[in-house]
């Protein structure tokens, strides 16, 4: 909590609860300044690649899927695999209806979590909507 306070980072209320959730900041300030990172697409892909974020950039989409997607834990296979089945479409409609898997689950879940990020509330009423959209051929 204090690295991220001291880089700019001000930590919410919600985590607080859980401060693990502040790597994603905290990796961003370490690619940046470690690694000498400046590309600002791939900062700030970093820096939401634990919660997403409402209108992510496709950079932003591919480093969530490819984080979520890593994982090994048994209890997150049946979310993974479905997350997986849904990257069979097009890219862009593929890469939402994965996001969408994951944060929809997510959703469903959020007032049993240590820590429902803002960013992921967002990411979740983004997507969803994008989708109701596009089943409604808006877009």
């Amino acid at each position: 909590m204090a690295f991220c306070e001291n880089n700019g980072k001000s930590v919410s209320q919600s985590e607080l609860k859980a401060l693990g959730i502040l790597h994603q900041y905290a990796s961003k300030i370490i690619a940046k300044h470690v690694f000498g990172i400046e590309d600002r697409t791939i900062l700030n892909a970093i820096e939401c690649h634990t919660t997403l974020k409402a209108n992510p950039s496709i950079v932003d989409k591919m480093v969530f899927l490819s984080d979520k997607l890593s994982w090994k834990e048994p209890e997150m296979a049946d979310l993974i695999y479905r997350m997986k089945t849904k990257l069979k479409y097009n890219v862009e409609d593929s890469l939402d209806l994965a996001l969408f898997e994951y944060h929809k689950d997510m959703y469903d879940k959020r007032d049993s979590m240590p820590c429902y990020h803002d960013w992921s509330s967002e990411a979740y009423h983004y997507l969803n909507e994008k989708i109701l959209e596009k089943a409604h051929g808006k877009y």
